[in-house]
């Protein structure tokens, strides 16, 4: 087979050097042809010339036809090019998508597209052939141009052709008022084949001038993305843009195949006929309060088969909604993975996870407004959510993280924040460079506020919530606080909420709430036997204690760390005492004096 090609390859060459070669001996009688025929009369020389100038002509393009041979030829001989056209066409589109990325300029995507179709005649056969290349289209009009003058408009009606009947991805950013008209004129006769889109504007206008054409049926549209608060404008606009009938907006609610609506800044009412069948569901920035819960749980109904739901209100809403009609409805959300609740409502997220049913593990993060559940201003002024306004103390049980948080991480930076892990086979929180955790947290409350102080936010918090869980299953607690100031009292509150802790982690905390905690275990101080507080002995169950060793700077810390070891060990279950050493540090605990109560072990680490 090899010998066959050489042989082939010799023949090849043998006719070009015969056909193209350098001949100079006739190169020389055709120049001295020439040169004689100087002189001649026009009428004589111009008819030959013109015969000359045709043979030589036609040899030139013939030589070029060979040529485009050869190079194409030359081409598909490199390695790249015998790749099959859909790996070729997969490589073609990450690059494409690498140079977005990379570069964040609206150009950058569509250039590294058309640079592909001019490199040979090979790719550019492959790329337009390839109708996904071409499918994805993002648009960024700026206001200085019109769309009919503008390139975007060439280029985006290019691509439409390119892409023949290929579902679509349109991504428009930065649309202008004066352009949004023309954009969706140029988009309106693809809309039936949109299956992604994302929409990105500065102002609520255009994008009602946006939304108001978006009445034609999208029978392949699966995610829908709109927002209004593309730019710092935001700040200086306070309602949102709300739509109103339902039924003739959003492609006149024929989406059968639509599975993910994103909403930010655009409200539409909960009983909209697009809020049906979805899996992602985000809806930000909303500035309509739920007045009924029902009609939140009716949505919710109607998405069996949700994964993700966030909602976030734009504002705060004074009044609550109305709780359900029937107290035991219970709405099953078996597929939910991510469920994110930012909505200043009173008891909005409290009804939401009274009457929802998470069989599965899902991350829950919620942010509660502090300040918007204080009865008055002031020092003195007192939370609500003392009667269990975000989480109950019954009923929780059919919410599987809530009540499988094993290690709980109370946190100030700078809101209060905890963090919850669920049972592992590891312990999820390692002894690192910031007591970084090496997995994400599948529970986050953030308290979030500025009135009342931190330490009464999250005492009145954890007393509001004794005995409801994840508090009341937690297993480890890690303190990470440095600029909170605690006293015995409202260690007490939250000891208190922990009944079956069994590992105590004191990581970054002042030296004075350090010695309130220490006094609150070790009641002696108060009364002799009796313990602090209401009476009642604080963590029983405790085995663990993990301590800083760098804390213990002065005598009054380490005398009261030996005497609540001493209590603890004799009144309680604690069996070891875990101290984090600093490489190459001096010891500052009597490891033998308070190794006569529990057993001590040494942890180098830097933190």
């Amino acid at each position: 087979m090899i010998e066959n090609g050489d042989s082939k390859l010799a023949n090849f060459s043998l006719a070009i050097s015969r056909s193209y070669g350098p001949n100079p001996g006739q190169e020389q009688a055709c120049a001295e042809l020439l040169a004689s025929l100087d002189g001649l009369p026009n009428d004589v020389v111009q008819p030959a010339m013109d015969d000359a100038l045709q043979l030589v002509e036609g040899s030139i393009k013939r030589a070029d036809a060979l040529m485009q041979k050869m190079r194409t030829l030359q081409n598909s001989s490199v390695r790249i090019n015998r790749l099959p056209a859909e790996l070729l066409v997969e490589i073609f589109w990450r690059v494409a998508a690498l140079v977005w990325r990379a570069k964040h300029r609206r150009f950058q995507h569509y250039y590294g597209l058309i640079c592909v179709t001019h490199v040979c005649r090979h790719w550019r056969t492959v790329a337009l052939d390839a109708a996904r290349l071409w499918a994805t289209i993002r648009i960024v009009s700026p206001e200085e141009h019109e769309w009919d003058e503008f390139d975007d408009k060439r280029r985006v009606m290019e691509y439409l052709y390119r892409s023949k009947s290929h579902p679509l991805d349109i991504r428009i950013h930065e649309l202008s008022e004066s352009n949004a008209d023309g954009c969706i004129e140029t988009l309106h006769p693809h809309l039936h084949r949109i299956q992604k889109l994302r929409i990105r504007v500065e102002t609520d206008s255009i994008m009602r001038i946006v939304i108001s054409s978006l009445r034609t049926v999208a029978a392949q549209l699966e995610e829908l993305d709109l927002d209004a608060s593309h730019t710092s404008l935001i700040r200086r606009r306070y309602t949102s843009l709300t739509l109103w009938p339902p039924r003739h907006v959003f492609f006149e609610g024929h989406t059968p195949l639509l599975h993910s609506l994103r909403l930010s800044l655009v409200t539409i009412p909960l009983n909209s006929v697009i809020l049906r069948n979805l899996r992602h569901l985000t809806l930000h920035k909303q500035n309509m309060p739920i007045t009924h819960m029902d009609t939140f749980l009716d949505v919710l109904d109607n998405c069996p088969d949700l994964e993700m739901l966030s909602v976030q209100s734009h504002g705060r809403f004074p009044s609550s909604p109305l709780p359900p009609t029937r107290t035991d409805r219970v709405v099953s959300l078996s597929a939910l993975q991510t469920l994110a609740i930012a909505w200043q409502q009173p008891m909005f997220s409290s009804l939401l996870l009274a009457h929802a049913h998470l069989p599965r593990p899902t991350k829950l993060r919620l942010i509660v407004d502090v300040d918007q559940h204080l009865e008055a201003e002031g020092p003195g002024a007192q939370l609500i959510i003392l009667d269990n306004r975000l989480l109950r103390p019954t009923g929780n049980d059919s919410i599987y993280t809530l009540s499988s948080i094993h290690t709980l991480r109370i946190m100030t930076h700078p809101n209060i924040s905890f963090e919850g892990y669920i049972q592992t086979d590891r312990d999820p929180i390692t002894v690192s460079p910031g007591l970084s955790p090496c997995t994400e947290p599948a529970l986050t409350i953030t308290l979030d506020g500025r009135r009342p102080s931190l330490a009464h936010v999250m005492t009145s918090f954890m007393q509001a919530h004794r005995g409801a869980v994840p508090f009341s299953v937690v297993h480890t607690l890690i303190f990470d606080c440095t600029d909170l100031t605690l006293s015995s009292d409202d260690w007490a509150h939250i000891f208190g909420a922990m009944l079956r802790l069994r590992t105590l982690h004191l990581f970054r905390i002042p030296r004075r709430s350090l010695l309130s905690c220490f006094r609150a275990l070790c009641p002696s101080e108060v009364a002799e036997d009796q313990a602090f507080g209401d009476g009642t002995q604080l963590l029983v169950g405790l085995e663990t204690m993990k301590v800083h060793e760098s804390n213990f700077v002065d005598k009054e810390l380490r005398a009261v760390l030996e005497r609540t070891l001493q209590h603890l060990s004799a009144k309680g279950a604690l069996e070891r005492l875990q101290l984090v050493r600093k490489p190459r540090a001096r010891p500052k605990v009597n490891e033998e004096l308070v190794g006569q109560f529990c057993t001590v072990e040494i942890i180098v680490g830097d933190t």
